[in-house]
């Protein structure tokens, strides 16, 4: 039989059909090496068009999450809340498939899982990155199979998002959890007000009392015009217009003005010469004893108090805000705070965000700031714990502060102080961020002076809606008129008085 006439082609033959011109007597063979042809490079097109209906047809909804590591104790909170939303919408009877992987820090080995995903037909990818700025490879691979990526928690940069229309991200503001750690730290350090001071004019003795009344008397005749010399108390009026030399003849009887003037004649010639200068000495004494009460009496304003921590100062004629440290934090009473900060990763741009502007929300307020150390600590509590330990013996009662970067760092050092035994009244202030459930207990216990609150609960179930959303064939956000690529949740300040709504809160959820 000829091979024109079989009713089906083996594989090889179907390859051989395709070469153009190698049957050319033939014009059906022709006709099918072309057809063929067409169809393997329509195959991509097709494959996509069906994919996409294949989701709205599909009962099973496949979703593919990678995290960069398992050990992290936010992200463990995230997925454990992640798998709760699951399983809500799988009791309701929606068939949901899940694929979890853990890439333990590797970037290369997350590059895999995402192709792993992809060949078992997940219909969306949930990725965390570990470099976040290393997507490029992940986002080829989805592009190809037609799958949008939701990046949570770590933010890949503008220009990677803007590579393909179905990347989305979703987490929260590191430049805000930088801001509120460091305002919460402020109010905790400028926690105290000043005392005012009362004025008031030391003295010694009665003696002193008299001396002192004596020279205000005196200044403030100087001050409404009157000439002083002598003891002459009856001040000068502009109406008069007298000029006071003991007493006024004009104000005597006429047959004593006789007298007086005769002994004024004897004396004038010997005031006369020395008159302007008692004058001006007398003048420049009331204006100097003026000045040294006032100067007492609004010490107030001008003196400068290292025991309470205030400083005043004056650059140009501009007068500047006294702060008063509070002792609880300052303990050494020197105007500065020394601290310590603990870091997330190196280059990580989360932890630079979180870094600069807790630090510089501190000094914004005016508090002057010495950096002791620092440390990368991989947000890790027991790299932090190992780190704290190593600074302890070089520093100890030098550090009045710590700033962490996220919760397990802050209980790492909490940790090596229980390890050191140093009592809780004798420690710094230490603040972390995310809000964990063992650092809204550590919060609770007074062991960490506040954290700021990371919404993983809130995040995790904006992630789920978001992949259903997409895994099932509808459109996304930005579909609708509005860019809504990035969907970002607030963070908030948490206190003692706050942890334990918020434990509550997680316990319900």
């Amino acid at each position: 039989m000829k091979l024109a006439d079989k009713a089906t082609y083996s594989r090889k033959e179907k390859e051989q059909l395709t070469i153009l011109g190698r049957f050319q007597g033939n014009s059906l063979r022709k006709g099918m090496a072309v057809c063929l042809s067409l169809s393997l490079c329509l195959l991509p097109l097709l494959s996509a068009c069906q994919r996409k209906e294949a989701r709205k047809e599909k009962k099973k909804l496949q979703i593919g999450v990678t995290i960069y590591d398992n050990y992290d104790t936010f992200l463990s909170g995230y997925m454990t809340a992640f798998e709760k939303e699951i399983s809500k919408k799988r009791a309701e009877g929606v068939e949901i498939g899940l694929f979890r992987y853990n890439a333990a820090g590797s970037q290369a080995l997350q590059n895999e899982q995402v192709e792993e995903m992809l060949e078992k037909d997940c219909d969306v990818l949930c990725v965390n990155l570990v470099d976040r700025t290393a997507p490029s490879e992940i986002i080829d691979m989805a592009k190809k199979k037609n799958v949008p990526i939701i990046f949570f928690n770590r933010e890949l940069v503008d220009e990677d998002l803007a590579q393909w229309n179905q990347l989305y991200y979703i987490g929260a503001d590191a430049k805000q959890s930088g801001i509120l750690q460091g305002e919460m730290a402020a109010e905790d350090i400028l926690s105290e007000e000043p005392e005012k001071p009362t004025p008031e004019v030391p003295l010694a003795s009665p003696e002193d009392a008299e001396e002192v009344e004596r020279r205000m008397a005196a200044s403030r005749k100087q001050m409404t015009g009157a000439a002083v010399l002598g003891e002459s108390r009856e001040p000068v009026t502009e109406e008069s217009g007298e000029a006071v030399l003991g007493e006024s003849r004009e104000s005597l009887p006429e047959e004593k003005q006789e007298a007086v003037s005769e002994e004024s004649s004897e004396k004038s010639q010997d005031k006369a010469g020395n008159a302007e200068e008692i004058q001006d000495f007398v003048l420049q004494k009331s204006r100097e004893d003026l000045d040294i009460l006032e100067r007492e009496a609004s010490s107030e304003d001008t003196q400068t108090s290292t025991e309470e921590g205030t400083q005043t100062s004056t650059e140009e004629g501009t007068e500047k805000k006294a702060l008063i440290l509070s002792p609880r934090v300052d303990k050494n009473g020197d105007g500065v705070i020394q601290y310590l900060m603990f870091e997330g990763e190196a280059g990580h741009q989360d932890a630079i965000v979180r870094t600069e502007y807790s630090v510089n929300t501190l000094m914004q307020q005016g508090i002057p700031m010495e950096k002791l150390s620092y440390a990368i600590a991989n947000w890790s509590r027991a790299e932090a714990q190992s780190k704290m330990m190593q600074f302890y013996p070089e520093f100890q009662d030098q550090i009045e502060l710590i700033l962490s970067n996220n919760d397990d760092m802050a209980l790492g050092v909490l940790d090596a102080y229980d390890k050191i035994g140093l009592p809780k009244d004798k420690r710094p202030f230490i603040y972390g961020i995310d809000g964990t459930v063992v650092g809204l207990e550590a919060v609770k216990k007074g062991n960490l002076m506040g954290t700021v609150y990371n919404d993983e609960q809130g995040q995790a179930k904006a992630l789920f809606q978001l992949a259903y959303r997409l895994g099932t064939g509808k459109k996304g956000p930005e579909d609708e008129g509005e860019n809504k690529k990035i969907i970002r949740l607030p963070y908030q300040k948490v206190r003692r008085e706050d942890s334990q709504r918020l434990l509550e809160e997680k316990e319900k959820k």
